[in-house]
């Protein structure tokens, strides 16, 4: 049983009150939990709760009783987990569930009743009263739309004015309304509580329906399969968000005469958490689907405290059973926004707050005043909620200021998701959360980054600007240009040693490599090597630098203590990059014209063996996997990448190329072997790889700056700096990206010397012990 199982069995559904009213009879134990008394309602929502019997191998029913009127049965019973840990195994099967659509109801208040049976004694009785509400008088809203709209605050009430209000009847006029919202404790929602209509006659502009109706439902043509079903709620927008207790609900049944739902099981992430009640009277699906009686009895409806979720995307769903064994999945991919990202909140104070619409659709709040349970610290977060059709309410949204890290975000407020300074590689200073500010060119991203400018001695970028003659050096932590090193001619390829103290960086017009003391960030000498030196990379121990020579076609190894060239290494044709593997026993050179990768033997600084990657190539940029088993060689001229098994003996092709990009060039891997990173010069855009799953499978793209060329991660992964050169290196931008998100998080891009293209960083300074 993995955690979320465990998680969601004691809490998801748990973290109620078990709290009951004196029963009518000791054999029944029941509590209803919603909708509370005299409750203002509207919308889809649940009449649930659960009840059991003290009287052992007896079966409970509920009945719904509206203004005196049967309405029919409520599903019952489900699991409960939370119930049977208070009263015991006879409480496990006891939850109820039926979805209701309260705005079906006339507008006004209502009395509720349940009747609860066990065939052995009289029922129990349990009544509630309940406000109805009926915005615009729709029993059913296709949108509140809020183009016009304008919020305002009223203590701690929300004010809505001038609100269209759009029947799911496109044949009825849509009503203009004023709309009040509040603050639900018991919900942790914001719910509508009270719709002013303009006129008289909106309140009757649609009858109202019976109870057993929820929404709209359209019929799909050409079902094939013996299960038919839909899960209403969560929805299976792309943008679909939940927060606070709300629905899991929709409706299942066979179109096989005889064969009834067996179960419905809750799923999270793929996990089954516990049956749900099914199935309830829905006449709006029976309307739908005439020719087959039993699509009345369908409904399932459990409350969900999507709160006990942090922050995240899940997949939520059920899964069905029909009693001949026939099951069918249903997940729809969901966001949970967990305001404060913490469970419950006591307080939610709208005092000092600020109201507006934002963009037309979404109801925003400013310096909202929470206070988490059992908590004395009180803190200002922002809200965005949009009204959902699915369940007829207004969930939250992903927002950078809500106090919750939801999906993209890095952080939010003072949330940082247990990270700092030094988690992210710095030595020091602290970290904060920001959202990247709004300028004229550039468009803002709503969502929230970690702040390094308090940062300090984190890793100091080094950009190699090939039309400028210079090497940019860049502050990390504010990404800023601290200083340009003037060097040899072209600089193309740069290396720094595992200490940080020195950098080498290839000079391809003057053939040779200028050697930068990083402390003083001077050139103390320069190293004559071969014609035209491309990549250059350092091996793992610091003792020595290959350097490769595309006009030569050879590599050139340099001793990093005499400084002195130690061997010239025969290769391809071409060479362009080099790699070392992590123990440094051997490195790896891409050859350009030959379409091959040449496998070196570093302790005698010869060729082992040659890898043919196959015609029109054009291999260009290489990386290894941290674990030493894999190079992944990026072909310039192929629009592919290669996947070299470099564990064999001697080292093999791996599989067919992966198609990616136009002119593909450089690649860089996160520290964890995960992902990889490839810019493609052409499309002005890096490649994002997932190199956990077989066929390695792209799971993003990232625009970068025009016809990128060099790629690097920071040391925990979570910054990804590209070079864009630019056409003929007019470029003159350093693009700073989250992984988290793929978007930018400066202003603006770094900007530095005339086309950048090779990009090293130099390892913080280890902290004193």
């Amino acid at each position: 049983m993995n955690w979320i199982h465990k998680m969601m069995l004691r809490t998801l559904l748990g973290c109620l009150l078990l709290l009951w009213g004196t029963p009518s009879y000791a054999e029944i134990v029941a509590n209803w939990e919603t909708p509370t008394n005299e409750q203002r309602i509207t919308g889809i929502g649940l009449i649930a709760g659960w009840a059991y019997s003290t009287t052992p191998d007896t079966t409970v029913t509920v009945k719904l009783f509206v203004d005196g009127t049967d309405t029919g049965e409520v599903a019952c019973c489900g699991e409960r987990a939370d119930v049977a840990q208070a009263h015991g195994a006879q409480a496990l099967r006891s939850g109820f569930g039926r979805g209701v659509n309260f705005s079906n109801l006339t507008a006004g208040d209502h009395t509720l009743r349940l009747e609860i049976r066990d065939n052995v004694a009289a029922p129990t009785i349990i009544e509630r009263k309940i406000t109805a509400i009926r915005v615009g008088g729709f029993s059913f809203l296709n949108s509140l739309n809020l183009l016009a709209a304008e919020a305002n605050l009223d203590g701690q009430e929300i004010v809505i004015k001038q609100v269209l209000a759009q029947d799911a009847d496109a044949a009825t006029d849509d009503k203009e309304v004023t709309v009040r919202l509040a603050w639900q404790p018991e919900t942790q929602t914001l719910a509508l509580i009270r719709a002013e209509n303009s006129g008289t006659s909106a309140q009757s502009a649609a009858a109202p329906q019976p109870p057993a109706t929820v929404g709209r439902i359209v019929r799909a043509e050409g079902e094939a399969d013996t299960i038919i079903a839909t899960l209403e709620n969560p929805t299976n927008f792309a943008s679909s968000t939940v927060g606070g207790k709300g629905l899991v609900s929709g409706w299942v049944f066979s179109n096989k005469t005889g064969v009834s739902i067996a179960s419905v099981h809750l799923r999270v992430n793929g996990v089954n958490i516990q049956t749900l009640p099914c199935c309830t009277a829905r006449e709006d699906v029976a309307s739908a689907y005439k020719d087959f009686p039993q699509a009345l009895r369908s409904g399932f409806a459990v409350v969900v405290n999507f709160n006990q979720l942090p922050s995240a995307k899940y997949k939520i769903g059920v899964e069905i059973r029909d009693s001949n064994g026939v099951s069918k999945i249903i997940e729809n991919e969901t966001t949970v926004v967990r305001l404060g990202e913490v469970p419950f909140l006591d307080e939610f104070n709208l005092s000092q707050a600020k109201a507006e619409i934002e963009g037309g659709f979404a109801l925003f709040l400013d310096k909202i005043r929470i206070r988490p349970r059992g908590s004395t610290e009180v803190r200002e977060i922002a809200a965005r909620f949009q009204w959902q059709q699915s369940c007829q309410c207004f969930v939250p949204e992903s927002l950078c200021g809500n106090g919750g890290i939801e999906p993209g975000e890095e952080c939010d407020g003072a949330t940082l998701g247990g990270e700092s300074c030094t988690t992210l590689g710095f030595t020091g200073g602290t970290l904060t959360c920001a959202e990247v500010p709004e300028t004229p060119d550039f468009e803002a991203v709503p969502l929230c980054f970690f702040e390094t400018k308090a940062c300090t001695g984190g890793p100091t970028l080094y950009v190699t600007n090939v039309v400028g003659d210079s090497v940019s050096v860049i502050d990390t932590a504010k990404n800023e240009v601290t200083a340009t090193i003037p060097v040899g001619r072209s600089p193309r390829g740069i290396a720094i040693s595992p200490d940080g103290a020195t950098a080498y960086v290839t000079a391809a017009r003057d053939d040779e490599v200028s050697i930068v003391d990083t402390t003083t960030n001077a050139v103390t000498t320069t190293v004559p090597v071969g014609k035209s030196p491309q990549g250059v990379a350092v091996s793992p121990d610091g003792t020595k630098v290959y350097i490769v020579n595309s006009l030569d076609n050879s590599v050139t190894a340099l001793n990093t203590v005499t400084k002195q060239v130690v061997a010239t290494i025969p290769v391809g044709k071409e060479p362009q990059s080099v790699v070392f593997a992590p123990d440094g026993k051997a490195a790896y050179v891409t050859n350009f014209s030959d379409n091959t990768v040449a496998v070196v033997n570093t302790a005698t600084d010869t060729v082992l063996s040659t890898v043919d990657l196959g015609k029109k190539k054009g291999p260009n940029g290489i990386a290894v996997t941290p674990d030493g088993k894999r190079a992944f060689v990026v072909n310039f001229d192929g629009d592919s990448f290669s996947v070299l098994d470099i564990a064999a003996n001697p080292v093999v092709v791996s599989g067919d190329p992966v198609t990616f990009g136009l002119q593909p060039v450089k690649i860089a891997i996160s520290a964890d072997g995960t992902r990889a990173y490839i810019s493609s010069v052409l499309e002005s855009l890096v490649g994002v790889f997932d190199l956990t799953v077989s066929p390695i499978t792209s799971v993003a793209s990232i625009t970068t700056a025009f016809e990128p060329d060099g790629v690097i991660l920071s040391p925990k992964g979570k910054r990804l700096y590209v070079a864009g050169y630019g056409r003929s290196g007019d470029g003159r931008d350093v693009d700073v990206i989250s992984t988290v998100n793929g978007e930018p998080v400066t202003e603006r891009p770094i900007r530095v010397g005339r086309g950048p293209f090779a990009l090293a960083l130099k390892p913080a300074p280890v902290p004193a012990p």
